[in-house]
């Protein structure tokens, strides 16, 4: 099934040595992509002759195969622990490029941020063999890379309540959030901030809302092979039905037509490229 994301291995690993050092040019066979992070101490990668530390917190990015050496940091303070999640897919390779681009392989990923949460799910879940099936751990592992992407592209927004509520709708659209809640969690009246928020938007919380779970659902209808039933959960719709009747609405199309469009395009596009 190379269609999906899958975990290769995720494990903890406690180093002594600064011996610790791996080459990725010269590793070969099935390209596997890896999240590690720093729990204590601190690594290093060096891409293209630059050095980075990655400390507590952070993460480096490397697949076997890319340009790129990581290891225990003379800098480090004690042993150096780490969290690592290897995996495979069928754009880890796009995605792992561009978020190189984006960060130098190096970024932070705070203890309470959401693409911690979700690779703490992840490793937890693959150790005690606790995923439902191929494509909850397929959707797990898309929405942790999709979380990471977000976090590298987004520009800081002020602390002021209506961004902090405008940032707590966009990273929990997917959950059953309701505007009494986002309210009392930005600290304002629920009247106040759907004032804001709709002149913000231009669209009420609630349009906003439907319209974050729409887009996800489409990205995962045209991304991934998981049901549309498992794909509606993931985006916060408890009905399949309704999830396919908002969907229609939004696209003008249903999600296993727009799917199924999706496939024949590439399968076209495929067929139909040069090669030199």
């Amino acid at each position: 099934m190379s269609e999906l994301y899958r975990v290769s291995w995720a494990d903890r690993e406690i180093r002594n040595s600064r011996r610790y050092f791996y080459d990725n040019t010269t590793r070969g066979g099935q390209p596997m992509y890896v999240i590690q992070r720093t729990v204590r101490g601190c690594g290093f990668l060096e891409r293209n002759g630059v050095r980075a530390l990655v400390p507590k917190n952070h993460v480096m990015l490397f697949w076997h195969g890319d340009q790129s050496r990581y290891g225990f940091a003379d800098e480090s303070d004690g042993p150096y622990v780490l969290d690592f999640l290897a995996q495979t897919g069928p754009q880890c390779a796009d995605i792992f490029t561009e978020l190189q681009r984006l960060t130098g392989g190096v970024a932070p990923m705070p203890q309470q941020s959401e693409a911690a949460r979700l690779f703490d799910e992840i490793s937890r879940r693959f150790k005690e063999h606790q995923f439902k099936d191929p494509f909850h751990e397929s959707l797990l592992l898309y929405e942790f890379l999709t979380s990471l992407w977000r976090d590298a592209t987004r520009i800081p927004a002020e602390r002021d309540p209506v961004a902090f509520a405008s940032e707590y709708i966009e990273r929990r659209y997917h959950l059953p959030i309701t505007m009494d809640e986002v309210a009392q969690a930005a600290g304002i009246s629920r009247e106040h901030l759907t004032r804001r928020l709709t002149r913000k938007w231009g669209q009420s919380p609630g349009k906003r809302i439907q319209e974050l779970r729409l887009k996800a659902g489409k990205d995962l209808v045209c991304n991934t092979t998981a049901p549309i039933e498992a794909i509606c959960q993931h985006c916060g719709y408890l009905d399949p039905d309704a999830f396919a009747r908002a969907f229609s609405r939004k696209f003008k199309i249903s999600p296993s037509r727009m799917r199924q469009q999706f496939l024949e395009h590439a399968s076209i596009s495929k067929n139909n490229r040069i090669v030199l």
